[in-house]
């Protein structure tokens, strides 16, 4: 439930009311917090001094940031289950996306604009079918073992000079590749 929601008729009524504000934490209005300013008795969180930081350790994907990203229900590749078919995980400052393999029946991935310097982990991924890791620091285009249905992938502002052998991505009908 937001403030927004919540118009409480007394103080003490508010007081037993907590407000998540994200990363586990519980904002506690008869709490004593930095920022926190009273007006008429009610006590309020000053938001303007919080920022959100990206949930990685070392640059390197979590558990907790691939959920954030998830979306988009579909079935499962072989028709039995469903899953989630796309991550986007944009301006996370990933250096790292080791965890993403496990994630078999993704469709869609999204990393642009983070410090990615290359993408093995894509190999395991025999379903993807667009990729977008634009505005990185990428050197090579496709340098993974290819996705057979792989039909889309922006590499553009990458730190590419040359394009190499795409014949092994038969399925490939969009590069993007531009600087």
């Amino acid at each position: 439930m937001s403030a927004s929601m919540y118009s409480p008729t007394s103080r003490s009524s508010w007081r037993s009311h907590q407000l998540g504000i994200g990363g586990g934490q519980i904002f506690d209005p008869s709490q004593s917090y930095p920022y926190t300013y009273s007006v008429g008795g009610f006590s309020a969180l000053d938001a303007s001094t919080f920022s959100i930081q990206p949930v990685t350790q070392n640059g390197t994907l979590t558990q907790q940031l691939v959920e954030r990203g998830l979306s988009e229900l579909g079935r499962t590749g072989d028709g039995t289950g469903v899953t989630f078919l796309t991550l986007t995980l944009k301006e996370q400052g990933l250096t790292g996306i080791g965890l993403v393999g496990s994630y078999h029946h993704l469709h869609t991935l999204d990393f642009s604009s983070n410090r990615l310097t290359e993408l093995s982990e894509l190999s395991t991924l025999p379903y993807l079918t667009h990729l977008n890791v634009s505005n990185n620091k990428l050197t090579s285009v496709l340098d993974f073992n290819p996705p057979k249905n792989l039909l889309e992938a922006d590499y553009s502002n990458n730190e590419i000079e040359e394009i190499g052998d795409l014949s092994p991505h038969h399925s490939l009908q969009t590069l993007i590749s531009r600087r």
